[in-house]
């Protein structure tokens, strides 16, 4: 049973790689336009967005404004890996898709839309983070209004307030843990802990910052001058 798991595993890596290896990949003209190649540096998407990003779960996000420009154009849209745009261009901005889910700004709030560009999570929020493994970071506060000081929860794909809002800072979920940083009234002094699904606090509050989440059951943080890998305890791993 073991040994089917680990081969099933491996096959779905295998996919997962071969996938992302046929996405086009973005390039910059001379035109000061983005399109995009194949793997073999062939053109399959015209340069004609004034900006661009890299495909996610089979979408695009571009806009035809002008690269260096202060917008005002179209807004965002999404296209298709053959160039087709499949979600029109409205949004003020727009992330990648990740869970199905894409965060978007419209009307000046932000929220998040499915694949056929519906919105599924209200634009209500001040400011969003990508889902990953499930879970996204919100707040209500405006980001920018509150000089990037703001108080944060999680959500699922449904919109459902899963975490608490709470934390002054927040990091994406990597192997069920996710990094929380709680200010105590001074930014300037933030302190991380880990965080479960459940919101649980499992890794106290006590690191000057995160420098990578958990991959492989490590995670590199910051602790006065040293930055150290500790294990999903805790503990400094080496």
């Amino acid at each position: 049973m073991k040994k089917q798991s680990f081969f099933l595993l491996l096959f779905i890596i295998s996919i997962t790689i071969s996938a992302a290896a046929q996405n086009p990949v973005k390039f910059f003209s001379k035109e000061l336009k983005y399109g995009y190649k194949d793997v073999n540096g062939k053109i399959i998407i015209p340069a004609i967005y004034g900006r661009a990003e890299n495909f996610s779960e089979g979408l695009a996000c571009v806009n035809m404004d002008p690269p260096f420009g202060a917008g005002g154009g179209k807004g965002y849209g999404y296209i298709d890996i053959n160039g087709t745009l499949v979600i029109p261009f409205m949004f003020q901005s727009a992330d990648d898709f990740s869970c199905s889910r894409a965060a978007v700004r419209f009307q000046g709030k932000y929220g998040y839309i499915n694949k056929l560009g519906k919105i599924v999570i209200p634009c209500m929020y001040g400011w969003t983070k990508p889902f990953k493994e499930g879970l996204a970071a919100v707040t209500m506060d405006n980001y920018f209004d509150n000089g990037f000081h703001g108080k944060w929860g999680y959500i699922d794909t449904s919109g459902t307030l899963k975490i608490a809002v709470q934390y002054d800072d927040t990091r994406y979920f990597s192997e069920g843990l996710a990094g929380v940083g709680m200010a105590g009234g001074n930014p300037a002094v933030t302190k991380w802990g880990f965080i479960d699904k459940t919101g649980k606090l499992v890794i106290p509050f006590q690191f000057d910052d995160i420098t990578r989440d958990f991959t492989d059951g490590r995670a590199k943080v910051k602790t006065g001058d040293d930055r150290i890998y500790i294990d999903k305890t805790g503990k400094r791993a080496y």
